[in-house]
């Protein structure tokens, strides 16, 4: 998601209700982050499992990397080009160490994409496949779970997690690397994601903390929501996501702190400026891209850029936003926002006016008001 928040504003008050649709850049902004390998076949061999699990890929703007556990990929960094009007869409991989290019097609399949590669210098693949002799290389990436989390809710052999614990849980996780706070005693450690199986299946290796050593569990991702179950260290894995008898020990609740639960791509779901609602065809057409905390916005032809700060422990939770490109550019608003089940409503006053306190643009509170949801 790149887009300026407020910067809309000037473009909606121009009456700008005419879209550009830039498939190359939306195809691009839904590739950033990072992936996990569910499977992957070359030259009609099946990658060992082992290896899959041990493979991500982070891709930031065209460039991508592979982390040293990776074992899989073109290369081990490099850059993507893509081109969305082929049929099927193609992208083209650069490594950076060479220049050697391979080329490839790709499209976006449930939450992930999948990828095929020919041998460097071999013609483009024509189909999703990697036959043995074919030299071709598949790739199946889902979403990761790289990110920080604030505490939800967890339960321990059945029993809920008092609140106060809840409250003081934090997780951040970096590649294969994770760091969970509760209370006093900090969990360090690496995992291993196998996103392929049913129900999902992590293996953690605690390396610092009261539980050392490997637990086995499941895990799920649901409305930005990061679920996990482990068994107790010696124990099987748990086939339910639950702690009752029989089960597993522990789960666990995560949600992408807000930051986090913001990066990506976001259409409009709806919108009001001073109490009006706002064109059915302006709300088609708007897009808003939020990159680290960087934002851009795209209304027909018009493109804003901007920063944002969130304060998550305001209540309503507050947002400023700063337009650095655009009709309102050095301008700053205050606004609140909330985020719902993948959906982020933001509400700004104008400038120079008191941050709204509630979620309406009716005279004497609000300017303007979005409701965006993920893409």
């Amino acid at each position: 998601m790149r887009v300026s928040l407020f910067a809309m504003t000037g473009l909606l008050f121009a009456s700008v209700v005419i879209a550009q649709d830039d498939a190359t850049k939306k195809d691009l902004a839904k590739l950033q982050g990072t992936w996990a390998l569910v499977s992957g076949e070359r030259d009609g061999k099946k990658v060992p499992e082992e290896e899959a699990k041990n493979t991500v890929i982070t891709i930031r703007g065209s460039d991508f990397v592979f982390p040293d556990v990776s074992q899989i990929g073109t290369s081990a960094k490099g850059t993507i080009k893509l081109d969305p009007k082929k049929n099927p869409k193609w992208i083209d991989s650069t490594s950076s160490k060479d220049g050697v290019k391979s080329l490839g097609i790709y499209e976006f399949v449930g939450d992930g994409y999948r990828v095929c590669f020919a041998e460097p210098g071999k013609d483009r693949p024509q189909d999703f496949s990697a036959k043995s002799g074919s030299g071709q290389d598949l790739q199946v990436w889902a979403d990761s779970v790289e990110g920080t989390y604030v505490w939800v809710s967890g339960e321990l052999k059945g029993q809920a997690l008092s609140k106060e614990i809840v409250q003081s849980g934090s997780l951040v996780i970096e590649g294969n690397k994770h760091k969970t706070i509760a209370g006093s005693d900090p969990v360090i450690g690496t995992h291993k994601l196998s996103p392929g199986k049913t129900p999902k299946e992590i293996d953690s290796q605690n390396t610092e903390g009261p539980i050392k050593g490997l637990t086995l569990g499941i895990y799920k991702i649901e409305n930005g929501e990061f679920t996990v179950c482990f068994a107790a260290p010696g124990n099987d894995r748990p086939k339910e996501f639950t702690t009752k008898s029989g089960t597993g020990e522990l789960m666990h609740v995560w949600r992408r702190a807000d930051a986090d639960a913001i990066q990506g791509v976001f259409t409009m779901q709806s919108g009001e400026v001073k109490g009006e609602k706002l064109p059915e065809q302006t709300v088609k057409t708007a897009q808003i891209t939020v990159e680290g905390n960087k934002h851009t916005v795209h209304v027909g032809d018009d493109i804003i850029i901007g920063t944002h700060r969130l304060d998550s422990t305001k209540t309503p939770k507050e947002i400023d936003s700063t337009d650095t490109e655009g009709p309102l550019k050095g301008q700053t608003y205050f606004g609140i926002y909330k985020l719902e089940n993948g959906v982020w409503t933001v509400c700004f006053a104008a400038p120079g006016k008191d941050r709204p306190k509630e979620f309406t643009t009716k005279s004497g509170t609000g300017e303007l008001m979005h409701v965006w949801k993920k893409k």
